[in-house]
């Protein structure tokens, strides 16, 4: 099958998750492109956790800047080709010699036209951006989108951040069809983990996308094969935005941290 990825261009998750995915998916099939998005909307995660980041205390802070400074560095020493663990969608593009199809909106017609020629059968998303209905139909099998909850439960934004906030004892992985409604479509495979109560926000995400490499071949596995979903029963819909500094309040007084 021909798979396409459309995906934010962050240093932070996302380039290790993809970069294991493709590494898996090659073997059988092929990848026939990537769209890295550079988000500069509302709903970027960058901005968001830059606006916040000062309300975080000076130990989150020194943390975040060490991670940032490290993965930085990593991008700078895979482009001297001294590593081979890329630190960027684009590097990951590179990496595996990989058609790059660059926009700053998924939905221009120009944009759809260049996705369309590679005529994929999947389109894989874990981005910001709202597909709209005709990059939905644009695969000829699937377009489908991976997300840091067990859906329905806590689609939207930071669906972690809510998970830790309301108490839950698990929180996991979804794999899902997308459709015009967000993170609404059909569960194709979810993953659920237990939420440990001395971990931060950040370290529920990294384990959340270690745990979306499985997630996403298995996903697809099941589409090729026309296998059964994996769901795991949850409670009613819900969806969330971002938090505002009260939200953030209550969760530093449950004792947790960001990172």
């Amino acid at each position: 099958m021909k798979i396409f990825f459309i995906i934010d261009d962050t240093l932070i998750l996302l380039p290790e998750w993809l970069d294991k995915v493709i590494v898996e998916l090659e073997k059988n099939e092929e990848i026939v492109g990537i769209s890295p998005l550079t988000n500069k909307g509302r709903s970027s995660w960058d901005n968001y956790l830059v606006k916040q980041l000062p309300r975080q205390g000076v130990a989150s802070l020194i943390r975040l800047i060490q991670l940032v400074f490290c993965l930085k560095l990593q991008k700078i020493l895979f482009d001297l080709r001294l590593i081979q663990q890329p630190a960027s969608i684009k590097q990951v593009a590179k990496k595996h010699r990989l058609k790059v199809i660059r926009t700053k909106n998924v939905n221009r017609s120009d944009y759809l036209e260049k996705v369309e020629k590679l005529k994929p059968d999947i389109i894989v998303s874990s981005c910001s951006q709202i597909f709209g209905k005709r990059l939905l139909e644009l695969s000829k099998i699937a377009c489908i989108n991976r997300h840091s909850s067990l859906l329905p439960s806590y689609g939207g934004l930071l669906p972690i951040f809510w998970a830790l906030l309301n108490d839950e004892k698990e929180i996991g992985v979804t794999v899902h069809h997308m459709v015009k409604k967000i993170d609404r479509g059909p569960i194709i495979f979810q993953k659920a983990f237990p939420v440990e109560i001395n971990n931060t926000f950040f370290s529920h995400y990294k384990r959340a996308y270690q745990e979306s490499v499985e997630a996403t071949i298995k996903a697809i596995q099941i589409i090729k094969n026309k296998s059964k979903p994996v769901v795991i029963k949850r409670t009613k819909p819900s969806y969330y935005t971002f938090p505002e500094i009260k939200d953030w309040e209550r969760f530093w007084k449950k004792g947790y941290k960001f990172i």
